[in-house]
C-alpha cells in the first residue's frame, strides 16, 4: 500500500508538526551545506597551492601556509557533521511516527512497533539541539575570528640546486603576480564559509525554542489527559457507591409492604 506523504497537522502527540519539521529540513539543508564548504576550503587551497608551484623557478618552493585556519576548519567540520547526524535522526523519528515506513519485522525487533519516539523524545531532542549549537557557534566564532582577523603567511623554500639568487620577497611577488590574496576575508572560500553556517545556526536555535515548547504542550496534553481519566474513576466510584445503597433501600420498602 503505497504511503501517504501528505504530512498530517499537530496532534496533542505531535504539537507543532509542521512547524518542526519545515525548521528541522532547513537547518539540516544548511549544515550539510556548511560541512560541504569546509571539505572545499582543502581542495580549493590544494589547487591554489598546485598553481604556485607551477609558477616558480625549479628548485624552488612556495608555501602558502594556513595552519589556524585549517585547525579551526577541522573543529567545524566535525560541528557540522555532528550536527546533520542529529538532525537527521530527529527527521527519522519524525517520518517514523508519521508514516511507519519501517517493515514490521524490523520495528519488532528494534521494539519501536506501539511507541510514538519523536513525541516522547522530545526532551531528547532539545537537548541534542542545544549541545549542537553550542559546540557550532563556539567552532565557527573560532573559525570566523581567524577569517577576519588574520592572513596567511607565505614560506619560501630554496633547493640546494638552485643557483639563482632569489630575492627575500619573491613569495609575495609570485602571489601578486598569480593574484593571490594572503587576508583570508578576501579569499572568497574562505569568507563564504565563515558566513554561511552562522544561517544554519539562525534556524537551529527557533527550531531548539519550537522542540522545547512542543514538549511543554505534549506534557500538559499529558496532564489533562490523566486529569480527565481520574475524574472519570472518581465519578464511576461515586456512581457505585450509590445505588447499592437505593437498591437495599428499594428492597426494605418491598419487604416492609409484604409484611
Amino acid at each position: 500500500m503505497p504511503l501517504s506523504m501528505r504530512i498530517p497537522t499537530s496532534t496533542p502527540e505531535l504539537p507543532l508538526l509542521r512547524t518542526r519539521l519545515v525548521l528541522l529540513v532547513l537547518t539540516e539543508v544548511f549544515f550539510i551545506v556548511a560541512g560541504s564548504l569546509c571539505l572545499k576550503i582543502f581542495t580549493k587551497h590544494g589547487d591554489v597551492q598546485d598553481l604556485i608551484n607551477k609558477s616558480v623557478i625549479s628548485g624552488v618552493t612556495v608555501k602558502l601556509e594556513y595552519n589556524d585556519v585549517k585547525t579551526a576548519t577541522i573543529v567545524l567540520f566535525i560541528a557540522t557533521h555532528i550536527a546533520t547526524a542529529v538532525l537527521a535522526k530527529i527527521i527519522i523519528l519524525h517520518l517514523q511516527d508519521i508514516y511507519n515506513f519501517i517493515p514490521l519485522f524490523i520495528a519488532k525487533k528494534l521494539r519501536i512497533t506501539n511507541k510514538r519516539l519523536a513525541s516522547t523524545t522530545l526532551g531528547y531532542q532539545a537537548l541534542g539541539l542545544s549541545v549542537v549549537i553550542v559546540f557550532n557557534a563556539v567552532s565557527l566564532g573560532f573559525f570566523s575570528f581567524f577569517v577576519f582577523k588574520r592572513k596567511q603567511t607565505v614560506r619560501v623554500v630554496v633547493g640546494d640546486d638552485v643557483n639563482v639568487r632569489i630575492p627575500d620577497d619573491y613569495g609575495m611577488q609570485v602571489l601578486d603576480r598569480l593574484g593571490i590574496a594572503l587576508a583570508y576575508h578576501d579569499t572568497y572560500y574562505f569568507e563564504i564559509t565563515a558566513k554561511l553556517p552562522w544561517v544554519a545556526l539562525l534556524f537551529a536555535v527557533p527550531t531548539t525554542f519550537v522542540t522545547v515548547v512542543a514538549r511543554i504542550k505534549r506534557q500538559a496534553s499529558l496532564t489533562d489527559t490523566t486529569q480527565s481519566l481520574n475524574s472519570g474513576a472518581d465519578e464511576g466510584n461515586a456512581e457505585g457507591n450509590v445505588k447499592p445503597e437505593v437498591v437495599e433501600a428499594d428492597c426494605r420498602e418491598v419487604g416492609a409492604e409484604k409484611v
